[in-house]
């Protein structure tokens, strides 16, 4: 039976650069031990990619069967890559290394696995992943899964701006009588009122009798 695929959404870096190293110790003393009996497992600076880089992680993120997301450091690139595989609804699993990075609010309900390269630490790692992988239900034809293209990602996150100004205007709208007062108030002192006739009459006319105060005269003995 032929393996799955496993693509690991990771930060790359230069090489030998931090980002590389630890991402070259995840993927051989995390991933490999874990998941190569099942899957082979992809990193994108394995592969000799004559095309477009981005279409090729794009179709890994649709169409392989696990992604694996490091968290670690808070890569920007990492966190789109997550964000467009999660909204494919197919199995992806959050790691970050242990008690180096917080995992941010908007993530933090989703199961992550913490490693480190201590061996009691890495030990447990592979045991958690191996669990969570084999929770999953692979079974499921990836053609019938939802596939989504750069614009969809960006309608999604139009989607998650208005839920959260709905969110903003429903607090604004459950306020008690007493805090909408006091808005009231600040706005009322800060806000233009109408001018009257008068006003609009002095601030028109004033200019004209300090430049020109005969011809102010005679414009009176007109109307008069």
């Amino acid at each position: 039976m032929s393996k799955k695929t496993c693509f690991f959404v990771t930060p790359i870096g230069s090489e030998d650069s931090p980002e590389r190293k630890i991402s070259d110790k995840v993927y051989k003393n995390l991933l490999l031990p874990s998941l190569s009996a099942d899957f082979d497992i992809i990193r994108v600076d394995h592969l000799n990619i004559p095309d477009n880089i981005n279409n090729t992680i794009i179709e890994y993120l649709n169409d392989a069967e696990l992604v694996i997301v490091d968290m670690t450091n808070h890569n920007p690139n990492v966190f789109y890559e997550f964000g467009y595989r999660h909204a494919t609804k197919k199995p992806v699993v959050p790691i970050i290394m242990k008690d180096t990075t917080q995992i941010p609010f908007d993530v933090s309900s989703l199961r992550t696995i913490f490693y480190s390269f201590d061996v009691e630490d890495i030990n447990s790692a592979k045991t958690r992943l191996s669990e969570t992988v084999d929770a999953f239900d692979f079974s499921v034809d990836s053609q019938n899964s939802p596939q989504h293209t750069n614009q969809d990602i960006t309608q999604i996150s139009l989607l998650k701006m208005s839920d959260k100004l709905d969110e903003i205007y429903q607090a604004i709208v459950s306020r008690n009588d007493s805090e909408t007062d006091k808005v009231a108030q600040v706005v009322a002192k800060y806000a233009q009122p109408e001018k009257s006739m008068e006003t609009v009459m002095m601030e028109t006319l004033l200019p004209l009798m300090i430049q020109d105060p005969d011809k102010m005269q005679e414009l009176a003995k007109r109307f008069s």
